[in-house]
């Protein structure tokens, strides 16, 4: 019997590209698609809760290991804190460091992978050139060398749908770091390789918009998601106890210093005179945050809980009444995936600082769900005289929109479409 189900492939490394390529192509009709994923090994660099339920027996892994990888060794070998002593912690030590990974960076074009283009389309060689099917490949951005190999690819085979997904910019990025020259470079090279796809995707509107500018394609947008998670029982035995009487906030993840308004944030609950309220930061340690946490002498309402897996992330957020974060006051069209994830907890979220009109704001008011909080005397009137333990009503049928199963349900709509135009 034959199989006449669409053979879709990511050429992408999870380990950079998930959990948006991860739940993407999870999601895709099982009964309608032969999924496959080609990339770097991702199992020293993601949990298993990282990644879909039974994700290694829905989708073929066609994957390689890297023998090599400088840039995570020259990562790896620079501290995110000093709390060891010795050389390799030294000013000194971690300023040689920095400026060897700064060098390799930039010399590295366009990326650090690029030594590895050749497994990508090795892989596909070995498994699919025989084929007379239409295959959708699909590339993602970070990073560049996906795109590149997808490129190669497209050129090579005719019977090749391409889609290349911007997880992230590519010389546009808000972020871009390198110098002129660099720059230059990588233009050059993006518009020459990006006139090939047959559909760009991106995951804001207004990047959508600057993509459309650049590059004089149509570019269409499909926003991440959140992942769903199964409960956890670890937390019930690691977790530390919410008292009835108190209201508690909780904010998870990276936070970004320079790029948010959390010194507003600390100036402001620094003036509070409720007693009832506390405020939890669930991530990684930052000597920022402690020292925001002393200056204002707040060490009595914030606390900092700790790292937890994705999985226990998302069951313990279901314990709190609000969940915060921080916009962005550099790009109005950065969404970060913990918003998603905030959505798909089905709790009230609180917004905070930020330009106007954001994409972040955007969605909260689609969603009914966000307080949005842009001012300091906002911010002490909302936790001081509006904020309730019992929260607000939460439709949770519009929750479901911003999933990943949703996400993909865009995803195979534009494939089909895509298909039949070729």
């Amino acid at each position: 019997m034959l199989n006449n189900k669409i053979k879709i492939i990511a050429i992408t490394d999870l380990e950079h590209s998930a959990p948006r390529i991860s739940n993407l192509l999870y999601y895709l009709d099982d009964n309608l698609f032969d999924k496959y994923v080609i990339g770097s090994d991702y199992e020293d660099f993601l949990d298993q809760d990282d990644m879909p339920n039974n994700f290694d027996k829905k989708i073929k892994l066609l994957t390689f290991r890297r023998k090599i990888n400088f840039y995570r060794s020259l990562k790896q070998s620079i501290p995110l804190n000093k709390t060891n002593s010795g050389f390799r912690n030294s000013s000194f030590f971690l300023f040689i460091k920095k400026v060897f990974l700064t060098i390799f960076l930039n010399l590295s074009f366009p990326d650090q992978y690029i030594f590895t283009l050749k497994n990508y389309i090795k892989i596909f060689n070995d498994n699919f050139q025989n084929l007379n099917e239409k295959i959708v490949v699909v590339s993602s951005f970070p990073y560049a060398t996906s795109h590149i190999a997808a490129y190669k690819l497209k050129k090579k085979y005719n019977n090749i749908v391409w889609i290349a997904d911007y997880r992230d910019l590519w010389s546009k990025n808000q972020v871009y770091s390198f110098n002129i020259l660099r720059y230059l470079l990588d233009t050059m090279i993006e518009k020459k390789i990006m006139k090939y796809p047959d559909k760009i995707l991106t995951v804001t509107n207004p990047w959508a918009q600057k993509l459309q500018i650049f590059l004089k394609k149509e570019v269409d947008v499909i926003y991440n998601g959140y992942q769903e998670l199964s409960e956890s029982n670890l937390i019930q035995q690691n977790f530390l106890e919410l008292k009835e009487e108190k209201i508690y906030i909780l904010y998870v993840g990276a936070i970004y210093f320079k790029g948010q308004d959390v010194n507003l944030f600390f100036e402001s609950i620094s003036n509070l005179k409720s007693k009832n309220i506390e405020f939890h930061f669930m991530g990684k340690h930052y000597d920022e945050l402690s020292n925001l946490i002393n200056r204002f002498s707040l060490g009595n309402i914030v606390k900092h809980i700790g790292q937890y897996s994705r999985k226990d992330s998302q069951n313990i957020q279901k314990k709190y009444d609000y969940l915060m974060f921080f916009d962005f006051h550099t790009d109005s069209a950065v969404l970060s995936l913990k918003l998603f994830e905030y959505i798909g907890v089905n709790k009230p979220i609180i917004c905070i600082g930020g330009k106007k009109n954001s994409e972040s704001k955007k969605i909260l008011n689609q969603i009914s769900r966000g307080f949005i909080l842009e001012k300091e005397d906002q911010i002490i009137d909302f936790f001081e005289n509006k904020i309730t333990k019992k929260g607000i009503s939460i439709d949770e049928q519009k929750s479901l929109r911003f999933s990943y199963r949703y996400r993909s349900q865009q995803l195979q709509e534009l494939i089909f479409t895509l298909i039949n135009k070729t």
